[in-house]
């Protein structure tokens, strides 16, 4: 967990610092550099524009991307056209704006939520094998 992650139960770091005979104050300052470093990374990446599309979700765990047409541009525009593909598709999808805004659709063509990335959740769909 603690490589893999970077995260770590604190009693065990608490261990790791006094076997490894580490300062706390190092440790801390340490953990705020790779936090600060962290965001910075995630921002400049959320911040790259991507060109909008939609994630249909065709069964469970199987996913495709559409592109959005070249003639639909405004916001409520495409979101008009997601709804419409949904309701044809009947399919869950979400309609991804950027990276850092997505919005999930139903089958019925209904928004569900309207969502806003962050460091720790895309809510997109993913499948993980473990």
């Amino acid at each position: 967990s603690l490589e893999r992650e970077g995260e770590v139960h604190p009693e065990v770091l608490k261990k790791l610092i006094e076997a490894l005979n580490l300062s706390q104050e190092k440790v801390d300052e340490q953990i705020k550099k790779d936090k600060e470093q962290r965001d910075k990374e995630f921002q400049e990446w959320a911040n790259t524009p991507i060109k909008k599309h939609l994630i249909i979700r065709w069964m469970a765990a199987m996913y495709g991307m559409l592109d959005i047409p070249e003639g639909i541009q405004s916001e409520e525009e495409v979101i008009k056209y997601a709804c419409y593909k949904a309701k044809e598709l009947k399919c869950m999808l979400w309609l991804v704006l950027s990276r850092k805004e997505n919005i999930h659709i139903n089958k019925e063509g209904e928004v569900l939520s309207r969502n806003e990335v962050t460091i720790d959740r895309s809510f997109l769909p993913f499948t993980a094998i473990r």
